[in-house]
């Protein structure tokens, strides 16, 4: 399916992608190699990303309204979506300190 967004790690080691087919995708950028992959069972396109500043989490914007958390280095979601948005979620930003997360959708919310 189409991919619909990439973000560089902060370390520039590492693209996560995600897109139509649902997945989210982490690459090693030198060796162009695929790292780690998830697609949980209901899961929506995704839409954006976002790395924490650290690297460790990754924030997927979703089509099905949710954000979620998921770990870098195995893309496992960590915990439940987060819910807020009544329509698709896409964009979301960690902030530099890596203490808050925004995210935007088609709600006209924040």
């Amino acid at each position: 399916g189409n991919i619909n967004c990439f973000k560089f790690s902060p370390d520039c080691q590492q693209v996560a992608s995600g897109g139509e087919d649902k997945s989210l995708r982490v690459w090693d950028v030198k060796e162009g190699t695929e790292l780690a992959s998830h697609k949980p069972g209901k899961a929506a396109p995704i839409h954006a990303l976002s790395y924490s500043p650290c690297g460790k989490n990754i924030f997927v914007a979703r089509d099905d309204r949710t954000v979620s958390v998921h770990c870098s280095s195995t893309c496992k979601q960590l915990g439940m979506p987060w819910l807020g948005h009544t329509g698709p979620v896409y964009t979301v930003a960690c902030s530099p300190f890596g203490d808050i997360v925004v995210s935007g959708g088609s709600d006209f919310s924040l």
